[in-house]
């Protein structure tokens, strides 16, 4: 008979499992934990009943969590998105890491891990049991606040350019303060999680990778809700004899701000490695939630030009040269950086959830503003350029378009008729984007302010190409291609326009790049785009040569298709059912033309 262990290690005593007593016990050296016992407690003394309890309730609420979301500004009143991301050139966090707290004791004591709103006598007489503090959440051992510090370089050089709107002063200062902030501790996890899926080439269901962004995501979804509701929770009843009645119940204001909007917009992008298309809609239309209670579209009267702004960086009620008809609205007092950067994150979600629609017909419900902001002198001058002509590209995805694509699913649909000249002016739209994208990083060059990142040529690209494989497709939906169509349209009319021309353009495109990481950056989005045009330069390939068409030249764009196929099986990402559609497809290609090795080029996909 075994004898009972009198004293169980901290780690147990959270986690409520059997302890051996030994040091290391069992349990920890099983999950690489730190085994600690706290000292034993002095006997038990008489006490007032339900002292313990209100006491632990009272340490708990020491410190409130600040209005503004803890966003380090040096402004003694911040904007309203302001302390949910904003943080002042005075503010400079350190770098050394907080002392982690381990114990039972530390857990319980440690007044600077509390994130409420709440006074101590409300949550002495709170109904509700006492809110775990964030680090309670800390269960890896790895997570740190120096590994969370390490991904800051590849957020800043990777992410950030196409997701401009929280800094990399701005994650850093949310990480030191994840230890006191359920606010700052999700939007850490999601950014650590956003960072890994978006740097890493190798994503398997079999990699400890694919693990770790999961782990990620729950954590940083747990913790997103928690902060939500804590304030809800712990003010709920107005009286304790009340109960839960209707009219005593209250609900906080809603918590919106950058770090929120940004933590549910990484969390959505990092589902759709999982192919979680549902999931994702769900967090971007969160996203898009908070973004439209901030009534952006009263804030276009604003010129769109930073830098001709007055007292551009200046705290609300500063001097500004600008009349702001959203003065009379609940959020009168945003800065224009502000208003600058609430203008970019919503056009990201505009734009992923036009991608979004694209690939699942869901609806969408975000409309264009009226125009682009440019020169936001806050972010550096090539970010601001790059993703001011995504959003160009994007604008591309108007009303008529997403009817006539998700009509495509729904043959029920009502839908304006489909004609050459609709099909003519989008590819022109494409043709006048893809000049004025050039002439723009020309410019750029010209005055110093440096050029567009190898990532930023990339997504401007291959969304160009993707778009135009769009519009082409509903040309040959509704029978409006030809094997040569007239001299005065638009080569997108024609029955080989993806061979004749977007294979070579992708082709030249990544023979230029100097690293792969550049594609694997943009996740599995770009990836979509990539395997939507090369199935549909196969589907070309396939056809009979137009005329005037040469052998010659039906070589080289075989040789174009097959710099691609490799291309896209390199990646470990690649769907296994795109990788077998595609090998379909070269098996078609290979009976067909001996110049290629098809057969031996769809043994080349990995997990073949």
């Amino acid at each position: 008979m075994m004898s009972r262990v009198v004293r169980a290690c901290d780690g147990c005593r959270v986690r409520k499992v059997r302890c051996n007593g030994e040091q290391p016990c069992s349990q920890c050296t099983h999950l690489n934990l730190a085994c600690k016992f706290a000292p034993p407690s002095a006997k038990r003394k008489p006490g007032v009943r339900g002292r313990l309890v209100a006491q632990l309730r009272n340490s708990q609420a020491q410190e409130h969590e600040q209005p503004n979301g803890g966003g380090g500004g040096s402004s003694s009143k911040a904007s309203p998105l302001a302390g949910g991301g904003s943080i002042t050139s005075s503010s400079s966090p350190s770098d050394a890491s907080p002392p982690a707290v381990t114990s039972i004791a530390g857990i319980v004591n440690s007044d600077s891990c509390a994130d409420t709103a709440l006074t101590t006598n409300s949550v002495a007489s709170s109904p509700f049991p006492a809110t775990p503090s964030p680090t309670t959440y800390n269960a890896w051992p790895h997570h740190t606040i120096s590994y969370f510090l390490g991904y800051l370089a590849l957020y800043e050089e990777q992410i950030y350019p196409v997701n401009p709107v929280l800094s990399r002063d701005e994650m850093r200062a949310a990480i030191h303060n994840m230890n006191a902030s359920f606010q700052d501790r999700a939007l850490v996890y999601a950014f650590a999680a956003i960072t890994i899926n978006l740097t890493q080439t190798l994503l398997t269901t079999q990699s400890d990778t694919l693990t770790e962004i999961a782990t990620l995501m729950s954590l940083a979804i747990q913790v997103h809700r928690q902060a939500e509701t804590l304030r809800d929770n712990c003010t709920a009843w107005t009286r304790l004899d009340e109960g839960p009645s209707g009219a005593s119940v209250k609900f906080g204001e809603l918590s919106v701000n950058f770090k929120r909007i940004m933590t549910c917009v990484f969390l959505e992008i990092c589902m759709m490695a999982f192919k979680r298309w549902d999931r994702s809609l769900m967090l971007l239309r969160e996203a898009i939630t908070m973004i439209q209670v901030l009534n952006v579209h009263q804030y276009d009267a604003m010129p769109f030009d930073g830098v001709q702004i007055d007292g551009f960086d200046a705290n609300e009620g500063g001097p500004t040269a600008y009349s702001n008809p959203a003065e009379v609205t609940v959020h009168a007092g945003m800065r224009p950086r502000d208003v600058f950067r609430l203008r970019r994150v919503y056009w990201e979600v505009y734009i992923h959830e036009r991608f979004l629609s694209t690939i699942t017909g869901y609806p969408c419900v975000t409309l264009a503003l009226a125009a682009v902001p440019i020169n936001d002198p806050c972010i550096p001058a090539h970010v601001d350029l790059g993703f001011n002509r995504l959003v160009n590209l994007f604008r591309v995805l108007d009303g008529p378009f997403l009817t006539h694509w998700t009509a495509q699913k729904d043959p029920t649909q009502s839908v304006p008729q489909m004609t050459a000249a609709w099909i003519e002016t989008k590819q022109a739209e494409l043709d006048r984007d893809e000049d004025g994208a050039a002439i723009s990083e020309q410019r750029l060059v010209h005055t110093g302010r440096g050029r567009f990142t190898e990532i930023q040529h990339v997504d401007l690209f291959v969304t160009r190409v993707w778009l135009r494989t769009l519009v082409w497709q509903f040309a040959l939906h509704h029978g409006l291609l030809r094997s040569a169509p007239p001299r005065d349209t638009h080569e997108g009319l024609s029955l080989h326009f993806p061979a004749q021309r977007l294979s070579s353009q992708l082709r030249a495109l990544v023979a230029r790049l100097g690293n792969v990481s550049s594609i694997v950056t943009h996740g599995s989005g770009i990836l979509q785009k990539l395997f939507e045009i090369t199935s549909t330069v196969a589907d070309v390939l396939a056809l009979p040569l137009g005329p005037g068409q040469t052998e010659e030249e039906a070589r080289a764009r075989l040789q174009d298709f097959e710099f691609l196929v490799r291309f896209l099986f390199s990646f470990e990402r690649i769907d296994k059912t795109q990788r077998d559609y595609l090998r379909e497809k070269l098996g078609i290609l290979g009976r067909q033309y001996t110049v290629v090795d098809f057969a031996g080029l769809a043994g080349k996909s990995p997990n073949a």
